[in-house]
Order: structure tokens, then sequence, then C-alpha cells
């Protein structure tokens, strides 16, 4: 922005004509800054100088000679006269941009200045052409202020967190800003300084780094060159590696960040999080070993030293053994440790876990199914507990066993098994010396070996047993009692079956289908079964039973002779029809063979199907060909289109990219041109707040408040719909109000009859239909004129009462009409101490709820009356509260503008 003032002021026909006359000057006095010829052009360009000066902030304006001479100072006029070539600031850094202009702008680096105390200053240096023909030089001359109230904006960032510029120059490497959390006396412009991250940036690089500060603290930062014509600049952000990475909670948990809040709701003790060299950069408690070394410091050898170590080597997840911890007040913790690794595999952190015994507490102690002596617990390899006993709490538990091993110890035969990696169960005497029963087995938790140990008092866990043997002995006397009877029963029914089974096996062997009822079958025994099975004809081969006799046993295995004979007669037609042979006569038993007679219409049914399927098959070959002939022919054409579409989706992705920073240009440029608190309180006379939130990325509504010369101008507009064309709009119309104000334009009438004509020519030129609604106020001595059309403009006396004026036939839509002179009408308005007004846009009083009721100026009316009493700044905070509870979780749809005005103890006499 800078170097575009610096060419379009050295390209100004008023510039040109002075530097002509200076150089005529030079030409017929031999002291022309002393000449009354001299003093005639200064005067000229003193006033638009001077003014374009203060307005940008620069400290010193000059004009140079091609000869090096200076003709011109804004501030310092002890300098004119001097020649940069050959005088007493030719090693200067203004001689140095003097030479470097003559051929093109450029900015000269900052470097201490004779003329301000050898203070740091930049110059930004311009060649001036008349015809072509290289006339002079102009310079803007920049002091560090300016630069640091850019790099030290505090809005967006965390505590710990700043930026600042660094540069080189004459082979050094120095501070190009002030920092302000670090070093505010030494780390400041022209402070040397050196950083692996800064001689990245200096050598065109960008990136992240984590590194250790003067302090030895652990910084996240960020760097990056500036591009800037001339200059080897770099910026710098850096942050706390503990802030940067530790998420803080939003609302009532603002005071809580996320790991406090997770090791509280686990039951974990304290959470770490370790820099790969060992660092300790963040803890929850901030014990003593919070930002120590836990792999070189005074706590490498402990439990999470030695597993800090552990896990650094295997890039894997650790556990450790309960051991006492030092900075804990040597009670015993476990440790889990797991690291975090880069695409790369190297590890960027690694965070750990602290244990007490209270989770694993809360799984040993569940007493289901355990009586009143049964207890589980855990034994490490040194015999000491690894949870908390059930029954000797102060003796047997984790802290009491480390804190007194002798007696804590637990050395038992089921301890001593499990340790060796055994399993089992047996009856031993417990820590106690009581009779248990002990169950045993191994657990391996990582590389560490702890014995899982179940036991119960011997007496209660076999009570039951004593219990169950009387049982058995009542069983067997009722189960003996009972079979004598049953046998008795059985035998009575044995042969009558027998007989039956027979005659239907018969039956079966030659083909007669026989009904289920023809056997009848009421026994539930081994009798009753053959019975079932003969009429299911579920029958074993013949050949597995023998029998020598010739009763009726004897016939019944001829019977099942004869009927596996007729099964494997069916069954190879059967497999014959499976596989598809269809001709294989059929044999019929007898007439009556029912079986052997569906069994042949059967197979000429299944041999016609057969024929009519084979042809179904290959008309479905057929059209099979062609779908996959179409199938391919349509997957062709998908793949055409969905290049196409993946083409569109690109230059659609690209527009929208171009379009997101055009809206993010706008949108900072919008807000950096509202007006600030510190220059809301330097306008004497009256308390301003003032509130603007874009409905989108940028907004169409319009606020200012401008002073000058005694006079205050403010203004207030709502540019139809939003978005880039209505946030442009807006700019301009800020920029016509303030160029007219700035030239003196003070007449309300004409004030606004003018700045439509600007506003309607640019929409003209942007072929847009866009237009808005303004009201522009003027403030002097306690008196306000109004003119513009907008919304009603609530004026509020000292008491509450409220006016409402109608701003309809005070003007009229600005951009609509080329001129608007004939509807602009002004509204005098005087204000008493303690009076004021309220504006607005429709964003707030258009504002609806889940009901789509809007807000409505009689409801912001009531809300700035019942806040009348407080300041303008608490006034717009209760109304903007007031809104957002109205809309409660409804879309925005609109901009909401508020400006609050009011009248503060009158230091002049108001007017009649």
């Amino acid at each position: 922005e800078r170097l575009n003032n610096i060419d379009t002021l050295s390209k100004s026909e008023l510039l040109i004509q002075a530097m002509n006359q200076f150089h005529l000057a030079f030409k017929i006095a031999d002291r022309p800054v002393s000449d009354m010829g001299w003093y005639v052009i200064k005067d000229k360009l003193d006033l638009e100088l001077k003014r374009y000066q203060k307005v940008y902030g620069y400290n010193d304006l000059l004009l140079m000679t091609v000869k090096g001479d200076i003709v011109y100072t804004a501030t310092k006029p002890d300098k004119l006269g001097q020649n940069l070539l050959n005088g007493a600031l030719k090693d200067s850094p203004l001689a140095k941009g003097f030479k470097k202009a003559l051929k093109r702008i450029t900015v000269q680096d900052f470097e201490p200045y004779a003329p301000r105390n050898n203070q740091h200053v930049a110059f930004m240096t311009a060649p001036i052409f008349s015809s072509g023909e290289l006339i002079g030089v102009l310079a803007f001359c920049l002091s560090p202020d300016s630069i640091n109230a850019i790099v030290q904006r505090r809005e967006g960032m965390g505590k710990t967190e700043e930026s600042y510029l660094v540069g080189a120059w004459n082979e050094q490497i120095s501070y190009r800003s002030n920092r302000l959390i670090k070093g505010k006396e030494q780390c400041v412009m022209g402070y040397e300084t050196r950083g692996d991250d800064i001689d990245k940036a200096l050598a065109g690089k960008s990136g992240i780094a984590i590194k250790v500060n003067d302090n030895r603290d652990l910084e996240l930062a960020s760097y990056a060159p500036l591009q800037i014509q001339g200059l080897n600049w770099g910026i710098i952000t850096t942050i706390s590696l503990e802030e940067s990475i530790t998420p803080k909670l939003m609302g009532e948990q603002a005071q809580e960040d996320f790991f406090s809040r997770y090791i509280n709701h686990y039951g974990y003790h304290d959470l770490y999080l370790i820099h790969p060299d060992g660092k300790i950069f963040y803890t929850v408690k901030h014990e003593a070993d919070y930002a120590t070394n836990i792999l070189t410091g005074k706590y490498a050898e402990s439990t999470l030293g030695n597993l800090s170590r552990k896990v650094s080597q295997s890039k894997t997840f650790g556990i450790s053994d309960y051991a006492p911890y030092a900075p804990s007040y040597n009670d015993p913790y476990l440790f889990v440790a797991q690291p975090v690794l880069s695409q790369q595999g190297e590890i960027e952190l690694i965070v750990a876990l602290q244990l007490s015994d209270d989770i694993l507490e809360q799984v040993m102690l569940k007493r289901a199914g355990m009586g009143k002596s049964g207890e589980t617990y855990l034994v490490g390899n040194d015999m000491l507990m690894r949870s908390n006993s059930f029954l000797d709490l102060d003796n047997h538990s984790i802290k009491a066993s480390f804190a007194n091993p002798s007696i804590g110890v637990v050395d038992t035969q089921s301890s001593r098994a499990a340790l060796a990696g055994e399993t089992g169960e047996q009856i031993i005497n417990n820590y106690l010396g009581h009779s248990v029963l002990s169950a045993y087995t191994p657990l391996k938790i990582g590389n560490t070996k702890w014995a899982l140990i179940a036991e119960m008092n011997e007496n209660e866990a076999f009570a039951a047993l004593i219990k169950l043997e009387w049982l058995l002995g009542i069983v067997a006397l009722l189960v003996g009692f009972t079979a004598a009877v049953l046998i008795h029963r059985f035998t009575q029914h044995l042969l009558t079956p027998l007989l039956q089974v027979n005659e239907h096996l018969k039956c079966l062997a030659q083909g007669k289908v026989v009904k289920a009822g023809d056997i009848i079958c009421r026994g539930k025994d081994e009798i009753a079964d053959l019975k079932r099975l003969a009429q299911s004809k579920k029958l074993v081969g013949a050949d597995d039973i023998t029998y020598q006799g010739k009763d009726e046993i004897a016939e019944i295995i001829g019977s099942f002779h004869q009927l596996r004979n007729s099964v494997k007669s069916t069954i190879e037609q059967a497999n014959a029809i499976a596989a598809g042979d269809y001709t294989r006569e059929v044999k019929l038993l007898s007439q009556q063979d029912q079986l052997g007679i569906a069994l042949c219409e059967m197979t000429r049914t299944l041999y016609s199907q057969s024929q009519n399927l084979q042809k179904q098959q290959a008309e479905l070959r057929r059209i099979n060909e062609k779908l996959e002939q179409r199938v391919i022919q349509r997957t062709h054409q998908l793949a055409q289109a969905n290049q196409k579409v993946t083409a569109l989706n690109e230059r659609l992705k690209a527009e929208n990219l171009r379009m997101g920073a055009e809206l993010e240009i706008t949108r900072q440029l919008q807000q950096m041109v509202l007006p600030k608190e510190p220059e809301l309180k330097q306008i004497k006379g009256l308390d301003i707040a003032g509130f603007m939130e874009p409905a989108d990325e940028v907004g169409g509504d319009y606020y200012d408040v401008l002073q000058h010369n005694g006079c205050v101008k403010i203004g207030i507009g709502d540019v139809t719909g939003h978005g880039l064309a209505s946030g442009v709009l807006m700019l301009m119309v800020q920029m016509a109000v303030r160029t007219l104000l700035t030239n003196g334009m003070t007449q309300p009438e004409t004030f606004l009859t003018i700045l439509n004509r600007v506003i309607y020519d640019n929409v003209q030129r942007m072929n847009s239909d866009k237009n808005l609604t303004l009201s522009l106020l003027d403030y002097q001595d306690g008196v306000l004129r109004l003119c513009g059309q907008h919304e009603e403009v609530i004026v509020v006396r000292q008491g509450g009462d409220i006016e409402r004026i109608d701003t309809f036939n005070l003007g009229f839509m600005v951009g609509v009409e080329p001129d608007i002179a004939d509807f602009v009408a002004q509204k005098e308005i005087t204000l008493q101490p303690g009076d004021g007004v309220v504006l607005y846009t429709d964003g707030i009083t258009e504002a609806r709820n889940i009901d789509k009721r809007q807000y409505g100026v009689e409801r912001l009316c009531e809300i700035v009356g019942c806040h009348w009493h407080q300041s303008a700044l608490e006034i717009q905070l209760a109304v903007i509260a007031d809104v957002r509870q109205h809309i409660g979780q409804q879309r925005v749809y609109d901009d909401i503008t508020l400006l609050v005005l009011k009248q503060k103890k009158a230091s002049y006499t108001v007017r009649p």
C-alpha cells in the first residue's frame, strides 16, 4: 500500500510543478532555501504534503533534486540545503535510498539516522519525472512505530503468542520490530538476534519448528519470508509449546484445559507431554518434575525416566510397574506412555499417563460371588502388593506394602508359583496365616509380570460340598427303586412291538405304502424307537445286523435285507437324475410299487423340463452378450462425462478460492476503515459506541464517525444485499465521505448531493443495481443536523424519554438517480447533557425469532430507555445481547449495525 502511495504522489501534477520551480530557484539563487521564491513554493506544498504526511503516519516527507540537494522537508528544516552526495548525510540511509531511487522505487532498510538522534528509520524513495526527464526524488521517512502498530496487534493471539520482524543489514541480523512478550527492553528494533528459524526465513523458506528459547522453554515457531522489494525481511511468530498444544475448553470450563478434564474424568493422577529430547513441557499437576528433563535431569532414573527412555528407543507403547515416584510425594504409581510419530516415523512428542491405585481398586475389590472371606489381589515380582487388600488394608495396600515391605510382603506358595509362570489351585496359608483355598495364575502386562490370586477361607469354600454329599445319597436311593419298577414294566411289552415292525418292513420291501397308524407306538423305550424307525424308513444297512436264529428276530432281519435292496435301487435312480441322466429304466418291485411308479413319472417330467431349460439358457446367453456390449458402451460414455465433470469441478474450485480470497481482502479492508475505539474517545462532548456484524463474510452495512476542524460527521447506511459487491460499495461511501469532509465540505445538503453523484457514477460503471439508504449527522456544540433517508433516528432524553424521527422526507436512496438535490432536507436536533441518539440498520429491527416475529423498533426503544443511565458502550452491549436472545438459534440473514451517541457534560453554552 505504501509503495502505491509514493508511486501515486511522485506522479502528481502538484509535485512535478513544485520540483520544476525548485529547480529554477536553484539556478537563480545561491541559497534558494532562504530565498523568497523558495518560501512561495514551500507554502503551496505545505498544506497538501503535511496533511498527506499526517494522514498516512509518515515521520517526514522530503524532496531532493537530481544532484542530491534537499529542497523540502515537512518536519526538519535544518536538513534543507544539505547535499546527500557530498555532505554530512552522504552515508546515511536517506542518501542510500536517494541513489537507488534514481533508477526505480525502492525501500531502504532501517538504520541509525543522525538527524533523528541515531534512532532507526527507514526510507521509501521514488523518482520524479517530468515529460520523461528525471527532475528529482521523493522520500517518505518511516519510524519503527508504524511497523510496530501493524505487527503488535493482539487480536486472536494466545497469552504467550507474539509476532515480530527480522532483517539482514550490513551482514548483521537484527529485529525490525519490537517484541511484546519477550525481552521488551533488549528485543527491540536494531537489536541483534539469531536462530535457525530466523536464518531459514531470511533464506526464503517457510515452515514450523519446535525450538528452545533463551529461558530454556520449548516454543512453537512459525517462520516465513516477506516479499518486499529491496528488503530481506522475515516474519516470526512464536508461542509456548505448552499453550499451543493444550486446547482450552469453552464456556463454564474456560479455566480448565482439555487434558485437565480428561484425567479428572478417567481417574488418572497426571498427564505428561514430553519433548523427544526429554523436556517435560506440560503436566496438569505441575509437580516437581514439571519443566525438567526426564531423560537427563534429576528424575532420569525414576520410573517415568526409565519408561520414557524405553519408549524413545522402541517408538512403541510402553508400561511400567508400580514403584515409588519422588515428585509425587514418593507414593507408588504406574506409568503408561505412547509416542506420537510423524509421517517419517520420527517421534514428535511422548504422551504419558500416571496411574494411582484407585483405578485398579475399582476392579479388584468387586465383591460379587466372593462371600465373606474371599478376595482377589495382585502381587509383583518383589512380592509386594500391586492392588489393595480387602482383608488387611492397613498393611497390605499398595502404599503400605511399599512403605513397609517387611510387613506388606506376600510370600506364599501361590504367589511364588504364579510368578514362576504356573496356574493352579491349592489349600495354603495366606499372608495372614489363615488356611484358604487359593487359585492363582500369572498375569503379564508388557514386560511386567504379576501374580493374580483369588482366595477364600477353607471352611467357607467347602461348606457347600458337605451339603451336596448328603443330597447325592438320598437321590441314589430314589433312583434305584425307580429303576426296578421300570425294568419289570418294559419286559412285559417287548415281543408285540417287534412283530409289528417285522410286518411293516415286509410291506416296504415290496414297494407298498403302509399307513403310519398301522404300527401303534405307545412307549418311549428302545422298542418304540425301532417301531418309529420302521415307519420313517430310516434303517441301517442289513449287513450290519447278524443273527443265527429262526425266530421273529430272524424274520425282521430278512425284511431288512429286502428293504435295503429296494432303497439301493431307488438311490441309484435318484443319482442318475441328479447327474442329468433321464434315460435310465426304473424297475418296479411289484404292481403295487407306488414309489417306483412315481419315480418313473418324475423322470419323464424332469427330462421335458431339462430340454426347455437348455433353450432358455441359450436365450439368456444371447441377451447377456448384448447387455455386456451395452454396459461397455455406457461405461465409456460415463467415463467421458466424468472427465468433463471433474474438469468443471476443478474450475469451480479454483473460482471459489479466488472469490474467497477477494471476499477476505474486502472484509479486512472493511474492518480496517471502521472507526476504532481510540478515535471515538478523542471526540470531545460525545460518548460513542459502535457495533457491526455482517451476515456473510462481507457486510453491506455502513457506519462511520469522523472529526474535522471541530465538527463531527456521523454516517449510517445500508447497502442493498450483502456480499462482495455490497462491501465494495460500502468502502466507496466511506472513502467519499472522508474525502468530502477532508476538503472542507460541511453544508449537509450539498455534501449528500455530491456524495450521491459519486456513488451513482461508480454504480453505473460497475453495471450494478446496488444502492443504499444513508443518513448523515453533523454534530457541533451540542447541536445535530440530520439529513438523508434511512431508518428512524431514536432521540433519547436524559430521563429516558424517547423521540422517533422519521427520515423519509430528508433524502432519497443513494445511487439510484444522478441528482437528488430536490429530495434532500435537514432537521436540527439540540442535545442537552445526558441526551443522545441511537442509529441502527434494519438487521436489528427485522431480526426474527423462531416464531418468525420481528424484533421491532418498539422493543429497541424499550431496551435503550431501560439502560440509558449507563454508558454508551453498556447500552450497546445490552441491545446486542437482547437481539441475540430474541434470535436464539435462528440463522442471521442480515447485517447488524448499531451506533449509540450520548452527550457528555457540556463545556460550552448550547445554542437556543
